[in-house]
């Protein structure tokens, strides 16, 4: 299953300021970083920020590693592409069959979700230099994750129903 996203709107404030240019979105979809995520489908997600946000176990288990270690990735992503001033991300849900327990039941749950079309957000991990001033984006180095959430940074990032 394959679900469309608008991570975020050029030139349209996160909730905490954070915005990206027209320009800098363009060099993004260029980009070798772009090409590595798509080929490596390294930009992996779960559901809400959990496993992102909780400290550092200890240095040698960064707080990163725990989507691994509690088995929470459901989804990856693998495109992005501008449509109109939307930056739209392809997820990719996984395949329940290949997991088992606490996984398989996460990613059923969240087909389950999108197949009855409930209103969801999205919040990406996104890694890029910020102009401390003004708070825009000035390049995008990575997008490691994007994650489904009801609280997102972006108020204007949700699952795109047909």
């Amino acid at each position: 299953m394959i679900i469309k996203v608008v991570l975020f709107t050029i030139d349209v404030p996160s909730q905490r300021g954070y915005y990206f240019k027209r320009s800098t979105v363009e060099k993004f979809l260029q980009s070798d970083a772009k090409k590595r995520i798509i080929a490596e489908r390294s930009s992996t997600g779960t559901l809400t920020h959990q496993d992102r946000i909780e400290g550092n176990i200890s240095k040698a288990l960064p707080k990163e590693d725990l989507l691994l270690l509690n088995r929470s990735i459901t989804h990856y992503t693998s495109d992005f592409y501008l449509k109109g001033n939307d930056l739209i991300a392809e997820l990719t849900i996984l395949d329940p069959n290949l997991f088992e327990g606490d996984t398989r039941e996460r990613i059923l749950y969240l087909m389950g979700l999108i197949k009855n079309k409930i209103s969801l957000s999205v919040s990406g991990a996104i890694e890029a230099d910020y102009n401390d001033h003004t708070k825009e984006g000035m390049i995008i180095y990575d997008i490691p994750g994007i994650d489904i959430t009801k609280s997102p940074d972006f108020k204007n990032s949700k699952v795109i129903y047909d």
